[in-house]
């Protein structure tokens, strides 16, 4: 069912209702400058949008119109969902500043613990899945043997992603990046040493994310 009304800008415009109960119950449309005076009883009202609300990827202009987000004091941190997916609030911390986790959930953390005493090229990180990649910000590497090799970061796709330089009897000069190391879509994170050593040592700790 349709009906026909004028706007706050005497214009016409259409609008449709929906059933609840058995009756048509009008979808209330604000526009122009529309307002609502004295004490407004929500359960008449189903649904309410705005007359030329902004589009998806429209860019923003002055005079478009907002709405205010409520987000929700969480003092302990707790998950305010039940299930993978659902719609959730912001959450802030007592001062209303906005709980956030650096780089990724901890569902998506990623690490690998290896050693090698071989040329080998060696996978330390599993390919992240279809359409992810992995993102790597910590990389330790200890050195017992007794010359200095190379360390080349690597993917299954045979692309490079780095370099670095493991002494003798010492560790390498990247624990933290400031700029993570990242693979192709769905490739694993590898290392590669240029010459033969006792025991090669190598962590590394990350994300996976698209």
């Amino acid at each position: 069912m349709t009906y026909s009304f004028l706007d706050a800008a005497a214009s016409v415009q259409t609008a449709d209702s929906s059933v609840v109960g058995g009756f048509h119950r009008p979808i209330v449309y604000l526009a122009g400058n529309s307002s609502v005076s004295g004490t407004v009883n929500i359960g008449t009202m189903p649904r309410v949008s705005v007359v030329g609300a902004v589009q998806e990827d429209s860019a923003s202009a002055d005079g478009d119109y907002g709405m205010f987000a409520l987000g929700v004091r969480n003092d302990t941190v707790a998950s305010t969902v039940s299930a993978d997916k659902d719609y959730v609030g912001l959450s802030a911390d007592s001062a209303g500043r906005h709980l956030i986790k650096p780089f990724a959930a901890e569902e998506a953390r990623i690490e690998g613990y290896s050693s090698t005493t071989s040329t080998s090229q060696l996978t330390l990180v599993p390919a992240a899945g279809a359409g992810l990649r992995n993102y790597i910000t910590d990389v330790w590497i200890a050195n017992t043997g007794a010359a200095t090799t190379l360390v080349t970061f690597k993917d299954n796709a045979g692309s490079i992603l780095g370099y670095t330089i493991a002494p003798t009897a010492g560790g390498s000069n990247l624990p933290g990046l400031a700029m993570p190391i990242r693979t192709g879509a769905n490739q694993t994170f590898d290392i590669q040493a240029g010459s033969p050593t006792s025991i090669l040592y190598v962590t590394v700790k990350g994300y996976k994310a698209p």
